[in-house]
């Protein structure tokens, strides 16, 4: 949290030094642009990637775990909303998709009731 302060204040103050205020400004809204971009467009998008969560829904559980923890909120937020979609996956799979255990072949073709009358005749 230090580093880019102490690294826009340094830029700022060189900025002022050699051109002026009218180059400190353009430095201080510059940053402030490439951190919103970052923050709400590229963070997003490369965690969503990596945890199989849309975007939007990202920003919404880091919002929610804001307002209902605090800063640890924000921390374990992703993780959560993660184990929830996983859980919500395996329990209702999405149109198209079928459940983890349906990749499970079978042993044979029989079902446990016909193995089952198969054992009871023997």
């Amino acid at each position: 949290m230090l580093g880019p302060f102490f690294a826009i204040t340094i830029a700022t103050i060189v900025g002022v030094s050699q051109q002026g205020v009218a180059v400190a400004i353009f430095i201080i809204l510059g940053y402030w642009i490439a951190r919103l971009v970052e923050d709400y467009v590229v963070v997003p998008r490369f965690i969503g990637h990596a945890v199989e969560l849309h975007p939007l829904a990202i920003i919404f559980a880091v919002l929610c775990g804001e307002v209902m923890a605090g800063a640890l909120g924000m921390l374990i937020a992703i993780p959560v909303a993660a184990t929830i979609k996983e859980i919500l996956d395996f329990y209702y799979p999405p149109p198209g998709k079928q459940g983890y255990l349906a990749y499970i072949k079978p042993k044979s073709d029989q079902t446990r009731s016909e193995q089952a009358k198969s054992n009871q005749d023997e």
